[in-house]
C-alpha cells in the first residue's frame, strides 16, 4: 500500500525518513515523556486506558481503519480492536444506544497536566500563578 503524500509529509516517511520531526517521532516519544516526567519528580497521575471511537454503523469506521492502515504502512504499529456497540456498552455503559461499531485504540496513556503541574513546583518552594 502506498502512503499518500499528505500522510508521508506529516509522518516524515519516504523521501524525508531521516527527519527527526513529524508525527511518527512524536507518537513514539509521547509515552516515554510521561515516564520521564514522573522520574523527574512531577506528581502526575498517569492513567492507562484505550480510546474508543464510536460509530452508528460499521461503514462509518472504515475511514478511521484506513488511516490506521496508512500509519502501519508508514512504520508505526497501531493496536486496535473492533467491538460491537453492545460489547462496548458492557465496558462503558454510557455509550449511546445508536452506537453499533467501536474502534478501540489500545495502549494509550493519559495524564492530568494542570493539577499535576500545579502540585509539583510547590513541592520545591515555587509558586504557580493563577
Amino acid at each position: 500500500m502506498e502512503v499518500p503524500r499528505v500522510f508521508r509529509d506529516a509522518l516524515h516517511v519516504g523521501p524525508v525518513a531521516s527527519c527527526d520531526a513529524g508525527l511518527l517521532s512524536v507518537n513514539r516519544d509521547a509515552l516515554t515523556a510521561f515516564d520521564l516526567l514522573e522520574l523527574a519528580g512531577v506528581d502526575s497521575a498517569t492513567i492507562s486506558a484505550p480510546i474508543m471511537a464510536c460509530f452508528e454503523d460499521g461503514a462509518q469506521a472504515k475511514e478511521l481503519r484506513h488511516e490506521f492502515e496508512l500509519i502501519e504502512t508508514a512504520g508505526q504499529h497501531v493496536d486496535i480492536s473492533e467491538i460491537s456497540g453492545d460489547g462496548a456498552r458492557v465496558i462503558v455503559p454510557q455509550i449511546a444506544q445508536n452506537v453499533q461499531a467501536v474502534v478501540q485504540i489500545n495502549g494509550q496513556r493519559y495524564s492530568i497536566p494542570v493539577p499535576s503541574s500545579q502540585r509539583s513546583p510547590t513541592r520545591s518552594g515555587s509558586e504557580v500563578g493563577r
